[in-house]
């Protein structure tokens, strides 16, 4: 009877010892370095913490963001904003219809060409803007508030040159776009560093037509 109350005894100290070391190593996260961690009780945002081993309460939970200078490309775009200027319609006799081609975005220049853009935004966020940013906006302000400029932007620039002139006029579009999104995103605390663009691409029969 002894041994079996010990064993029995033994097996619930041994359950609390396992409890409390789960409890003790799930309370415990690393922030690297770079980062913060925006804290949650419950649903609810109740603070941030800074790089570094952090301890939190069982119940509380970090997720961790960037304040490294980040990068965002037309890669990146939700493809619910880039499918609307798709050709999805379908194809009238003899006409080819071009799809957006993957990693880029589409828009048209003044002559109605499709243009498809290939970049990528150097974006950075002040550490003391985060907890703004979760709470007013949430974890996908990128998608929120960058993506949707990122394609406006860029649509209203080409417009404004016939496709043939785009090439040469390819960084008075970068600094254009460039600009107009620091100009708007600094309100959010929101640092444009740089926009490069990496590609600017045109359908087949246009490039067949001006390179015959």
């Amino acid at each position: 009877i002894n041994t079996g109350k010990a064993i029995k005894g033994l097996s619930l100290v041994l359950l609390f010892l396992w409890v409390g070391l789960h409890t003790a190593f799930a309370s415990i996260h690393q922030v690297e370095a770079g980062h913060v961690g925006v804290l949650y009780t419950f649903q609810n945002i109740t603070g941030q913490t800074g790089e570094g081993l952090q301890f939190i309460a069982p119940w509380q939970r970090i997720r961790v963001e960037s304040v490294q200078v980040q990068n965002y490309s037309t890669e990146d775009l939700p493809r619910e904003l880039i499918r609307p200027i798709e050709k999805t319609e379908p194809a009238k006799e003899g006409e080819t219809v071009t799809a957006v081609p993957k990693g880029h975005m589409g828009a048209f220049s003044k002559d109605n060409q499709d243009v498809f853009v290939k970049a990528t935004l150097n974006l950075k966020v002040s550490p003391e803007a985060i907890q703004w940013l979760y709470r007013n906006i949430g974890p996908k302000w990128r998608e929120i508030l960058v993506a949707p400029r990122f394609l406006n932007f860029m649509k209203e620039q080409t417009v404004l040159d016939e496709a043939v002139d785009l090439a040469p006029k390819r960084e008075l579009v970068r600094t254009a776009v460039r600009d107009r999104l620091k100009a708007e995103l600094s309100q959010f605390s929101i640092d444009v560093v740089d926009l490069l663009i990496d590609n600017v691409d045109f359908d087949a029969p246009f490039k067949a037509a001006i390179q015959s």
